[in-house]
């Protein structure tokens, strides 16, 4: 009882120490938990491997009257109804059998049968018969217990099977199996259902505490392989360390680039497209010339490499990360592009719009008001032409006065920019250190709990 209460213990612990991208590990660990209930069902499930999917039909064929009392032929015509209904099942679709009384479901994908199959019943079984062979776990209708792979050619034993689908047994269906005895492995069951003689697979069936051993193991295995890969990654040595160092400074290396051969070329097409003289006829699409030329070549490349970094270093967690988590990773950039949209950028339109303003108000309508004036009024005793002079000597000296101080703007907006990017970097390299160091940390703290709940399931 205490060895089962360790069972379970360890069983609940690995969806939430082990990640789920480890093939099927979540499905066979709720899989091996249902299954300490003695009336659960075992679930085996037939796969063709590198034969036709009739190979498959055969066997379940087989399974479903073996162990009968009487044999078929002697059966009476109203007691097989369900057996001639389960062997003129389409070929089309996934099959699910199982004991009980008689009923048939049809779904777009599966078909299910319940039907007092004697070799179901008395083991507590459950069938399922694959359309095609699969190559993942993620390919099967339902998670098994046993995966039987089924092939009626003995050149099929060169071939490995799907390493993702476990556990996993190999049957031969022969016409003639003594003659072919010598070439087997003793990995591999051979059966043949052109004899009636599946006595070795319903043996291996009828044993459910193998067959749940089995399950139990081949958790245990991927969970031991999953700890050993990740106490190799907590004990790297220096030269690891120098090789994360390595990618950030290349990372590094190639943002300053960018910056170099994309943004300042960018910063420098904004200044010459929004030029003093041009606030005039601009100035409502000053944002939009900025978000073509400076936003939009505000670091993409090195954001994409960034959050590419970052997302391999998350999945070195343990825990699966939230889609909240998940969309936090690699903003660094993106929040200093922003920033450069709303600190800087608004800014500058909002001065490029009062500077026009008050050069107007401030320097030229008052000398021109001033000379025409003085000319109408006699007050400065000038004459027109020369009234007229003072008044454009008023718009040279505005003009020149908005050109000096709007260079002054964008000269200091392209420094602030570049500035802004420059930190954006420096932060990025810190961000992919520290989420080398985290995770470094993270799994240390994670790494003797998944080591005891291996040693619980080795038990």
């Amino acid at each position: 009882m205490q060895r089962l209460s360790h069972l379970r213990s360890a069983l609940a612990a690995v969806p939430k120490l082990f990640p789920a991208s480890i093939e099927g590990l979540h499905a066979r660990t709720k899989l091996a938990l249902n299954s300490m209930d003695p009336n659960f069902k075992i679930r085996i499930g037939l796969a063709p491997f590198e034969a036709d999917r009739r190979e498959t039909k055969k066997l379940l064929d087989a399974l479903i009257v073996a162990n009968m009392p009487v044999p078929v032929e002697k059966q009476a015509a109203n007691e097989l109804v369900w057996y001639d209904t389960i062997k003129r099942r389409s070929l089309a679709k996934d099959s699910k059998v199982e004991g009980g009384l008689f009923q048939l479901t049809i779904t777009n994908f599966m078909q299910a049968y319940s039907a007092p199959v004697p070799f179901l019943l008395d083991n507590n079984l459950v069938l399922l018969e694959s359309m095609h062979q699969p190559m993942t776990a993620s390919d099967l209708y339902e998670p098994c217990h046993l995966h039987i792979f089924i092939s009626n050619d003995i050149s099929s034993l060169t071939i490995p099977l799907p390493s993702g689908i476990v556990p996993a047994l190999r049957v031969l269906d022969l016409a003639d199996p003594q003659s072919s005895d010598s070439n087997i492995g003793n990995t591999t069951l051979i059966v043949s259902t052109a004899k009636n003689d599946i006595r070795s697979l319903t043996s291996r069936l009828s044993d459910r505490d193998g067959i749940i051993n089995a399950l139990l193991s081949s958790i245990a295995v991927s969970c031991k392989t999953y700890v050993r890969s990740a106490r190799a990654y907590v004990s790297r040595d220096a030269a690891d360390a120098d090789d994360i160092i390595s990618t950030r400074k290349e990372w590094s290396r190639a943002a300053h680039t960018e910056i170099r051969d994309v943004l300042e070329p960018g910063l420098d097409r904004f200044e010459r497209k929004a030029v003093w003289w041009k606030l005039y006829f601009v100035m409502d699409d000053l944002e939009t010339v900025c978000e073509k030329e400076v936003i939009a070549r505000f670091l993409p490349s090195t954001e994409r490499s960034l959050v590419y970094v970052l997302g391999q270093l998350s999945t070195l967690s343990s825990a699966e990360i939230s889609q909240k988590q998940a969309d936090k990773i690699g903003t660094v950039i993106a929040n200093s592009r922003d920033r450069v949209a709303t600190e800087l950028l608004l800014p500058l339109h909002a001065r490029a719009q009062r500077l026009v303003v008050r050069t107007f108000l401030d320097t030229q309508l008052p000398i021109a008001a001033l000379s025409f004036a003085g000319w109408q009024l006699d007050l400065l005793e000038i004459s027109g032409y020369a009234a007229g002079g003072l008044a454009m000597l008023g718009f040279v000296w505005g003009f020149k006065r908005l050109q000096s101080r709007w260079d002054a703007l964008v000269t200091a907006f392209k420094r602030d920019v570049r500035d802004v990017a420059r930190e954006a970097v420096d932060r990025g390299e810190a961000e992919i250190y520290t989420a080398w160091e985290s995770k470094v940390v993270e799994m240390k703290k994670t790494l003797e709990e998944q080591a005891s709940v291996v040693e619980k399931l080795e038990m």
